[in-house]
């Protein structure tokens, strides 16, 4: 196997892992079993700025609420991998 072939599937990997984190934060934080159709879409409504920013915590993530299927949701949204990170509780 080819070292980019590698490199490829270790990012794949990565990306999945990721998106289970943060399936598994959605559920574990506001009992939502989200899906990855869901997740898409909270990263859409980010990005269309369908949320308010609250936080930059570096160049690439950044911490948003948004509000998804009625529940208020804390997200953290990564733009170089174009997707939610985790969510977090919302203390206001």
């Amino acid at each position: 196997m080819s070292r980019s072939k590698r490199h490829t599937l270790r990012t794949h990997d990565l990306v999945g892992r990721r998106r289970m984190h943060a399936l598994r934060r959605a559920r574990q934080r506001y009992g939502q079993y989200l899906t990855m159709a869901d997740l898409d879409a909270i990263s859409e409504m980010i990005r269309n700025g369908k949320g308010r920013c609250v936080e930059v915590k570096s160049r690439t993530v950044t911490i948003w609420d948004v509000t998804y299927n009625g529940v208020e949701m804390r997200v953290a949204y990564s733009k170089k991998w174009g997707m939610p990170l985790s969510f977090y509780e919302v203390y206001d």
